[in-house]
């Protein structure tokens, strides 16, 4: 038996104290410490006998999926994108609860500026910063457009050149040109022709959309100081020629003369619209008088209905379905109008648009949904009431917008405002747009 003094073995029995106690701490310390699981993303499963979509626009998919986690879901997502990523409609987010759950999803793939191609549906589940995502593949083929794209009639220098875009803004190259100095352009849905009117041209022009070619359809003297032509309208009877001698011109669609309206030796016919039976005239009188008046016309017998005078330069009209006019009425000659309406009852113009800087217009023209004005504050739908200033407003869209056309046909609001130009689906608000190099001075369907 080994016998020590007295100081070795205390000493012997703090050491073995010491490492009892050190043993003790690490117990407790690695007992304490939190457990550190592996990462689990959340699962996501196709409730579908399909795996990839194939979908004639247009078309609405009902999608199930099934999300699971470890742990509390918190988010899921939807998306519809290209394969590259870029997103061919808004996301759809729902906040969820739990850990598992069966989400049913309704993707509306309605809107006619759809483009075909193959794009992806994007499901993504979010659990504690956790995302999963699934992709299913989407193949869309677009809805058969009654339209193949947009003319655009530009003012280049001394030429007037004609552009073409598809119908998602791809310009194409310059297709033809024209040594007129370009101001107005009018055409109609339902003829494939469009005609133009120059500055100081005494010849009208016509433009085949089949053809892509110019031609001159009438030539007319010319009244010194006043312009060959000073305005075109269309209507489903005809189109209308204003002309600076002072009368207007009815032009059947294939060209031929139709008829002629005489306007008193004092004023210039500037300003024309037909709409059923009504021919709209304005008026404007020779210097040194600046009287403006409208005439509103029986356009098949000629005879004289309503007369009566305004303010300024009438930049739109449109006949309403009770019988009353809707004038676009310029401002102080700044290019800019308020809405009026005239009453053939009690031949009464009473001011529709609220007193309010927004809702000064360029353009007025009549759609399937009410009435469209366009300027500054962007595209407007009006959809007018019984009484004066009851309508109703709606900004359809916030580009600014210098002239406007619509075709019923093919369902599409076309602006442009300078260089730029605009297509849209007024019903579902789809909206394209075109970058040209030159003016833009009118626009149509093709």
């Amino acid at each position: 038996m080994l016998r020590f003094a007295p100081v070795v073995w205390s000493r012997l029995i703090h050491l073995w104290l010491l490492s009892g106690l050190f043993c003790c701490s690490q117990l407790l310390l690695t007992g304490c410490k939190p457990e550190q699981p592996l990462t689990v993303l959340p699962s996501i499963e196709l409730l579908s006998a399909a795996t990839a979509f194939d979908v004639q626009v247009p078309d609405t998919l009902w999608v199930s999926v099934r999300i699971r986690s470890e742990r509390a879901l918190s988010r899921a997502v939807l998306r519809v994108q290209r394969t590259d990523g870029v997103a061919l409609l808004p996301p759809q987010a729902r906040e969820l609860l739990g850990q598992d759950t069966i989400l049913v999803w309704e993707i509306a793939l309605s809107d006619s500026l759809l483009p075909s191609g193959q794009f992806q549906l994007v499901f993504q589940a979010v659990s504690q910063g956790q995302t999963a995502s699934l992709f299913v593949p989407l193949r869309l083929n677009a809805v058969v457009r009654p339209f193949l794209g947009v003319m655009w009639f530009a003012q280049s220098g001394a030429q007037s050149a004609v552009y073409r875009c598809d119908t998602l803004g791809v310009l194409a190259p310059r297709v033809s040109e024209l040594g007129l100095d370009l101001v107005q352009g009018i055409t109609h849905p339902a003829y494939r022709k469009v005609w133009l009117r120059g500055q100081t041209s005494p010849v009208l022009w016509t433009y085949h959309l089949d053809s892509l070619l110019f031609g001159p359809v009438y030539s007319t003297p010319s009244d010194p100081g006043q312009s060959p032509y000073t305005f075109l309208s269309s209507s489903d009877q005809g189109i209308y020629v204003s002309r600076g001698i002072g009368d207007v011109l009815c032009f059947l669609h294939a060209g031929a003369t139709g008829g002629q309206f005489s306007i008193p030796s004092d004023f210039v016919p500037v300003f024309t619209c037909r709409q059923q039976e009504h021919l709209l005239v304005e008026l404007r009188a020779r210097p040194p008088s600046s009287i403006r008046r409208i005439r509103i016309y029986h356009a098949d017998f000629q005879g004289l209905i309503r007369e009566f005078t305004v303010a300024g330069h009438v930049l739109g009209a449109a006949r309403m379905a009770s019988g009353d006019w809707l004038l676009l009425i310029e401002q102080n000659l700044s290019g800019m109008g308020r809405l009026w309406r005239y009453s053939l009852s009690n031949q009464q113009l009473l001011e529709e648009s609220p007193n309010a800087p927004d809702f000064l217009f360029r353009s007025l023209l009549s759609g399937r949904d009410g009435f469209w004005l366009g300027g500054v504050s962007g595209v407007w739908n009006f959809r007018p009431a019984a009484g004066s200033q009851s309508g109703v407003w709606q900004r359809r869209f916030p580009d600014e917008i210098s002239g406007l056309y619509f075709d019923e046909r093919a369902n599409r609001l076309i602006g442009w405002n300078a260089e730029v130009g605009f297509i849209w689906n007024p019903n579902t608000g789809g909206r394209i747009e075109c970058q040209l190099p030159d003016s833009i001075r009118f626009a149509c369907p093709y």
